[in-house]
């Protein structure tokens, strides 16, 4: 391929007029005329982006139960008398298996789902601890704007599933967060984690306000009511207190998606996800105040709030989001599998894959990475008989166990500076190496106004295989995902118009990494098409001329840029940590956001003609299997090409910017499918209610047609604070973006 290819970013910034003539300085980055790699030819044979630039965690995780997966999974409980495992999916279905290594079947116990069609999303399930004398399951769900707290008989050995018979213990409103931890906890009582019930920021002022049941934990005697549905224990800290809800037992709370009682030593942990930087730990007790929203996690938030009727309690331990995001309180270690583990408390985070553990007798508990893993850890389950803890993926809907990591790996081995990863024969000139394909894509996503230069590296003379992915069951030809060999390697270089002594330059201030790492260290897992997909990002130095590893909790640095209409101010530009990689490279969007059919089915300039990027990389024996007619019919539009009906034009940029995670199992926290190829009507999108914060509208819509202002989903696009989406990895508002967001919304027909 020519440097006409290799241009093409560059040409397009000509054409926004950002590039202002005789000021920008580009010839120390651009590729030589006459650069053609052949891959195929040569082969990429200088890797050396291998192992980690970390120690290697003292734990990994190999997949248990191997002959059952479950859809969605948000809670898995054992029963111990019968040793019966019960997993709840999130769509409502409840399912049950005995504890046999080679299970291969499941059976449905109930479907939440009734006849009101009233439920959403199923947050939290807890089986009564007697169950031989209260055969009961009690149900946390959400339909509308309303949650709902129930009791369910169910057989756990019933060949068929339980005949619904609700009993209603709990009923309110909400329009956020909903917590979802349901727990038997001391006394036997049932305990319930109530989110804040706003999008962000506490936005009711509920967090220290006990007069209601939101940002609270609840605690409810369902074993005597009198003939009611609940009781409140006589010893629920403020039965007294004039004008709190006698059920409130702890608050303060923001989100707290699990919980977790240890009956040995009587302690109750519970996860509570974390806003803008932090997430927290905390052993939560009677009358205990949690600090949100005055706190976040134990660090200062909205320190003018008015403080509620006890002293804040501080975590036991937090993590900042470079460490991880989204915490999942787990259980409290009492196997004999693991020794060293013994009273340690297990828990992890949903978006950042890593599993953690605390020692609780410690006087003074520290937070230690046991594994890092590629799972979206929705909860953990524990054996009440062994006392062993699993680790369960929302995304493949597969139980894992802990397990010793025997990939040793020697961190110094990993390349600490771009010129060390034999990616590129000069990297002041952004050279490649021999066999190293630079690609272009349909719909970039936005990078803060970066102008961004993308190679795939694949080692040796390995192919790729073509859509073997099929992670969603039921994708068509084209919107499925590729595999690739083992140490693949993705690099993206980002390029800002920098103010500098000499004028502006437009210059490289980050390159960064996707690796695939070595399966055969891996032992045990289990991912869509075996992919294990670990990020580095590199910061460029002040020659130019080389660039040095991030550290692993990520960077932030300024620059004095000049934007795409020639405004000049200061920019934050965020280095991600390794643990923000994994916001928006999931599983469920096969890792690889640009790598795939309709990101790379286009045009590009090859020697005096133009040609077909798939055919192209077909020809070259790129892929194990050839590139289908099916899928050069697959194609995302150019989002700023306006020959180009403006639907396709806003599809196509809400999938590249937004359908990582919202998509069926992507981890997005509605129900939004933003993949391009659905169809409108099915995306849960126009007319569809908004289910996390309201922004002080009205019926909140995600988007409500005719009017962008009242869409959340603009509303959102258009936020520097906690209610702005992406959450990760941007700190500038995307004025052509939101512009064709704001144009597509106001034409939609009203209804």
């Amino acid at each position: 391929m020519n440097v006409a290819s290799n241009v093409a970013p560059y040409r397009n910034a000509l054409l926004l007029g950002v590039i202002i003539p005789g000021v920008f300085v580009f010839k120390t980055f651009m590729a030589p005329v006459g650069f053609e790699p052949n891959p195929r030819t040569t082969g990429w044979h200088t890797s050396r982006v291998v192992g980690s630039p970390e120690p290697p965690a003292p734990y990994s995780v190999q997949m248990v139960f191997p002959g059952i997966s479950f859809e969605t999974p948000i809670e898995m409980l054992h029963d111990k008398p019968s040793d019966t495992y019960v997993v709840a999916q999130q769509d409502g279905k409840i399912f049950a298996f005995e504890n046999q290594p080679d299970a291969t079947k499941s059976r449905l116990l109930l479907d939440v789902k009734n006849e009101e069609d009233f439920l959403e999303n199923l947050w939290g399930v807890a089986l009564h601890p007697r169950q031989d004398e209260m055969p009961f399951l009690y149900a946390y769900y959400g339909g509308g704007e309303k949650l709902r707290l129930s009791r369910f008989p169910i057989n756990l050995h019933g060949e068929k599933p339980a005949k619904q018979d609700e009993q209603v213990l709990l009923e309110f409103t909400t329009y956020g967060h909903m917590g979802g931890a349901l727990i038997f906890g001391p006394g036997e009582y049932l305990y319930l984690a109530i989110g804040d019930g706003t999008g962000a920021s506490d936005g009711f002022g509920t967090g220290q306000d006990i007069s209601d049941l939101y940002a609270s934990v609840v605690r409810l005697n369902v074993n005597t009511t009198n003939g009611e549905p609940y009781s409140v224990p006589a010893d629920n800290p403020f039965l007294d207190h004039p004008g709190a809800q006698p059920e409130v037992w702890a608050y303060g709370v923001r989100q707290v998606w699990k919980m977790s009682y240890d009956a040995e030593s009587g302690k109750v942990y519970g996860g509570d996800v974390g806003q803008d930087l932090w997430e927290a730990l905390y052993q939560i007790e009677s009358g205990g105040n949690y600090g949100w929203s005055i706190n976040e996690s134990g660090h200062p938030f909205r320190t003018d709030r008015k403080l509620g009727p006890s002293p804040i309690i501080p975590p036991v331990v937090s993590h900042a989001h470079y460490e991880m995001r989204s915490i999942t309180a787990g259980h409290m270690y009492r196997g004999t599998r693991l020794a060293e583990l013994q009273s340690h408390f297990i828990y992890g985070g949903y978006d950042s894959g890593t599993i953690w553990g605390i020692d609780s007798e410690s006087d003074e508990p520290k937070a230690r990475l046991l594994a890092d893993t590629s799972l979206r850890i929705s909860c953990f389950g524990r054996n009440l008989q062994t006392g062993e803890v699993f680790a369960v993926d929302h995304a493949s809907g597969r139980v894992f166990e802990i397990v010793p990591n025997t990939n040793q790996t020697n961190p110094e081995d990993f390349p600490h500076l771009l010129s060390e990863t034999g990616l590129f024969t000069s990297v002041k000139d952004q050279i490649p190496a021999d066999g190293i394909v630079p690609l272009e894509v349909n719909s970039p996503l936005w990078s803060d106004g970066a102008i961004k230069k993308r190679f795939l590296a694949v080692p040796g003379n390995a192919q790729i295989d073509f859509e073997k992915i099929d992670y969603l069951a039921f994708d068509e030809p084209g919107w499925r995902g590729w595999e690739f060999p083992d140490g693949t390697v993705l690099v993206k270089t980002f390029y800002l118009n920098v103010q500098t002594d000499e004028g502006v330059q437009l210059q490289p201030v980050e390159t960064r990494l996707m690796q695939l790492e070595s399966l055969d260290s891996v032992e045990g897992h289990w991912y869509a098409g075996n992919q294990v997909w670990r990020g580095y990002s590199y910061r460029w130095n002040d020659d130019l001329d080389d660039a040095v590893l991030v550290p692993s909790k990520g960077l932030d640095v300024h620059y004095t840029t000049v934007s795409e209409d020639g405004v000049a101010g200061s920019q934050t530009w965020r280095y991600p940590s390794r643990s923000e990689c994994t916001s928006c490279h999931t599983q469920a969007a096969s890792f690889t956001l640009s790598a795939n059919t309709a990101q790379l089915n286009r045009s590009i300039a090859s020697h005096d003609s133009q040609v077909n990027q798939l055919e192209w990389l077909n020809d070259l024996g790129a892929f194990e299997n050839p590139v289908s007619a099916d899928s050069l019919a697959v194609q995302l539009p150019d989002p700023r090409d306006e020959t180009v009906n403006l639907e396709a034009r806003a599809k196509s940029y809400l999938h590249a910017n937004c359908s990582h995670c919202h998509r069926p199992f992507g981890g997005g926290n509605s129900p939004m499918d933003l993949r391009y190829h659905v169809p409108l009507e099915e995306m849960s999108l126009v007319g569809s209610r908004a289910l996390h914060g309201d922004l002080g509208m009205k019926e909140p819509q995600v988007v409500r047609a005719g009017n962008a202002e009242q869409s959340v989903l603009y509303r959102r696009m258009m936020s520097l604070d906690g209610m702005r989406m992406p959450k990760v990895g941007s700190h500038r508002i995307d004025k052509f973006g939101t512009g064709l967001i704001r144009d597509w919304i106001e034409q939609l027909e009203v209804k």
